[in-house]
């Protein structure tokens, strides 16, 4: 099977902020090239978020809890990876959008 380009990165969209003042942060997952973003549901005050780590930089309980929710959604992108690598299926980004949703 040939061997693909795989890339998680979690987005803070500082132009789209909620009424609140929150950036929501987006999922792009890219796969050879192509690429899909996912809304994953949570926001952050732009100023803590952390662009170059993907994940807050502050140090309270609720930049805990969305840093431990992103490092799930990782680790459950990498199990979905070695899933459809076992499985046999193409790995491509509409099959990792339908698995993850």
């Amino acid at each position: 099977m040939k061997r693909s380009t795989f890339t998680i990165l979690f987005i803070a969209k500082k132009h789209k902020l909620l009424r609140n003042g929150e950036a929501p942060i987006y999922l792009r997952i890219t796969i050879n090239g192509s690429a899909v973003e996912l809304a994953l549901k949570r926001s952050i005050l732009p100023n803590e978020w952390n662009a170059s780590k993907g994940c807050s930089n502050k140090k309270n309980h609720e930049a805990n809890e969305l840093n431990h929710y992103l490092n799930q959604a990782r680790h459950r992108l990498f199990e979905i990876q070695k899933d459809l690598e076992f499985e046999g299926i193409e790995i491509n980004v509409e099959n990792f959008k339908n698995r993850f949703l």
